[in-house]
């Protein structure tokens, strides 16, 4: 699990980071196997990351006391609960 800010930056810097894992240990980093998932972010930029990494990506969606954790905040039904309760 990595935790970041969402740049362009950032994704490159983990993205060198694992490639030097890779030399160092000598270990292989499958790429394509892995899932990107978002919080809260937009489905286009987990796209675009996804390229960079070339890996996978998916979407963490659940309830926490009626609340969508994963959804837009920035959409009015996202916080129909909480005036609902």
């Amino acid at each position: 699990m990595i935790l970041g800010d969402k740049s362009r930056v950032n994704i490159r810097a983990v993205k060198v980071n694992l490639i030097l894992f890779e030399i160092i240990s000598s270990l292989k980093v499958n790429f394509h196997k892995r899932l990107l998932m978002g919080v809260n972010v937009t489905g286009s930029w987990l796209v675009e990351v996804s390229v960079v990494l070339n890996c996978k990506f998916g979407h963490v969606v659940f309830l926490y006391h009626d609340i969508v954790v994963g959804g837009d905040p920035c959409l009015i039904r996202f916080w129909f609960p909480l005036f609902n309760a």
